[in-house]
């Protein structure tokens, strides 16, 4: 990196560093570090998207994709066993009659390319490696290497290799309709990723920097850098597969949804055509930043609130209001 862009930087974290910057001095460090982050970084991939907004590809973006395929296919499928009255004529089958046809979008034998893709192979990588552990005794590098080597990409698709005389057929089918019909309600990406990221970043900035940054003085100031960082993603634009447009929104809702006396934090939600899923979790108390009475709280719950612009207050500290003034 040339010298001046170095300086440059060094300047932006001084300000970082002694707690006197704004929204925009996080905006553009974040542009200007992604050099000093790893590819598969979280932090790069947000990053790219503040500098390039509707971006199509990346880490945030398969994992908005896939989970919305899994809730339209789903959603379809469900309305549609309605309209056949499947529900209503067959009161007495198991639940994995009615599941069976729910997920049957997607033959083990032959996917469609897309299918695969986002639906599957995206599929097992935003689900917790601890629930392939609980149900099939599998790490998730396991059941990577399991679908990935018994398919093989032919003209548009994906066959099994030998179709249904494949002899792990039936963990295959079993695991693919697990693959396809498991939403968590969990989050992506969690604040802790984030700011680990943040000082690996700095840290390995460090070693070209002459005036070296105290990590310490960054690390008190982290959760007013998560904060500008949740108001800089407000409102990005995501293209999905079938040409959809997802929108990311800033929101808040309970730490632990089974306890009635839980604190709201704050939150980034993604809306892709009406299916809301958070993207980024947060400890920050909604009400340490926001004004606003019990009755609010309630009605912006997992909604896209309007508290969405950040200033400090007189004592330096960072606040949601409704509007600037």
């Amino acid at each position: 990196m040339q010298e001046r862009q170095l300086n440059i930087i060094s300047r932006r974290l001084k300000k970082i560093e002694s707690n006197s910057f704004e929204e925009d001095d996080i905006r553009l460090f974040l542009i200007e570090i992604r050099d000093y982050l790893s590819s598969d970084s979280v932090l790069k991939e947000v990053a790219h998207f503040i500098a390039h907004p509707g971006r199509i590809r990346g880490i945030c973006h398969s994992r908005i994709n896939s989970r919305h395929a899994k809730m339209k296919f789903n959603k379809e499928a469900v309305d549609r066993l309605f309209q056949e009255n499947v529900f209503e004529n067959n009161l007495e089958k198991e639940f994995s009659f009615f599941s069976n046809k729910i997920l049957s979008y997607i033959k083990t034998e032959k996917i469609g390319k897309q299918l695969f893709e986002v639906v599957i192979k995206e599929g097992i990588e935003e689900i917790p490696s601890n629930l392939f552990k609980e149900y099939y005794k599998l790490s998730k590098k396991q059941v990577r290497s399991l679908v990935n080597s018994n398919y093989k990409k032919e003209a548009g698709y994906y066959l099994l290799m030998n179709g249904k005389q494949n002899p792990k057929f039936s963990l295959l089918d079993d695991l693919l309709k697990f693959i396809r019909g498991t939403i968590t309600g969990k989050s992506a990406f969690e604040q802790i990723e984030l700011e680990k990221e943040i000082v690996q970043a700095i840290n390995k900035l460090n070693n070209s920097l002459k005036d070296k940054i105290e990590v310490g003085k960054i690390k008190e100031n982290m959760d007013s850098i998560i904060l500008c960082l949740l108001t800089i993603l407000h409102g990005i634009k995501f293209q999905l597969f079938d040409n959809s447009v997802a929108f990311s929104y800033l929101t808040f809702c309970k730490s632990n949804s089974f306890e009635e006396n839980s604190k709201y934090v704050l939150m980034i939600y993604v809306n892709a055509s009406n299916f809301h899923f958070p993207i980024i979790s947060t400890k920050l108390l909604a009400d340490e930043y926001i004004n606003g009475d019990k009755n609010e709280f309630i009605k912006y719950d997992s909604e896209e609130m309007p508290w969405i612009y950040i200033r400090k207050d007189n004592n330096g500290k960072f606040k949601l209001e409704k509007n600037v003034v």
